[in-house]
């Protein structure tokens, strides 16, 4: 029999299971987890990867201890975003705000909420947390009069990333794609991307900014190549010779 684990810390939960199986079981018992401390290796029959912490995986980060060392936006990351329809900064959003399908809720306690929700909708936020169990230490909020001068500001990415960065918490999760990247770079500590399912940080957006000039690159290979290819067989090979000495 193998007995599987995502994740070895201390070994107290693979030792609770090992406990559940009847002594007179007559397999062979093995254990194994995917994700294991170094130095506890030895407790358990075979780990696939060692992994130090400080560490959170995708499948428990909103029920880990990191969350109190975290700030978390809500729309799209605590419940779905509003449809356009219902995103009318009047009667149809306040109704939203209060019924709005929840997502991913946590189980520990937030150490900021950071949400381009305007001041005004406070009442509306903070009674759809308290009825979802949603725990927190401060409610960080957009200070405007409303959507209008909220989409003339632009200030999505800039409000949340001034907070982070000022805030001394080590992560930041977030929903969008293109805003997970603008907080990232803005601050350069990581940002969580829910919708993305990637952790974004300096490093990753140096590596794909490289990646994007490696493919900027071949497209202007290939369209140079398919231009020689339309000039006449002497002034393609005298072409093509420039284009290696250059290339």
């Amino acid at each position: 029999m193998l007995l599987v684990d995502d994740s070895l810390n201390s070994g107290a939960s693979l030792k609770a299971s090992l406990a559940r199986i009847p002594a007179d079981c007559p397999c062979e018992i093995m254990t194994c987890v995917i994700y294991a401390n170094p130095g506890v290796t030895n407790e358990v029959d075979l780990a696939l990867v060692e992994l130090e912490h400080p560490r959170a995986f995708q499948w428990n980060l909103f029920h880990h201890p990191a969350l109190e060392d975290a700030c978390v936006d809500i729309d799209g990351v605590l419940c779905l975003d509003p449809s356009p329809e219902d995103n009318d900064d009047g009667p149809r959003y306040r109704r939203f705000l209060l019924e709005a399908t929840p997502l991913h809720l946590p189980t520990y306690r937030v150490h900021s909420l950071v949400t381009n929700r305007l001041e005004k909708y406070r009442p509306e936020t903070e009674a759809w947390l308290a009825r979802h169990g949603v725990t927190y230490e401060r409610l960080i909020m957009l200070d405007l009069p409303s959507k209008e001068a909220r989409l003339k500001l632009g200030c999505h990415a800039s409000h949340k990333a001034g907070y982070y960065r000022e805030s001394g918490c080590r992560l930041f999760i977030e929903s969008e794609v293109g805003q997970a990247s603008s907080i990232a770079q803005m601050t350069g500590k990581p940002v969580y991307c829910v919708d993305a399912q990637q952790m974004v940080n300096p490093e990753w957006l140096a590596m794909l900014k490289l990646q994007r000039g490696k493919w900027m690159t071949r497209q202007c290979k290939r369209g140079i190549r398919r231009v020689m290819k339309l000039l006449p067989a002497s002034w393609e090979r005298q072409a093509r010779g420039v284009f290696q000495r250059v290339a």
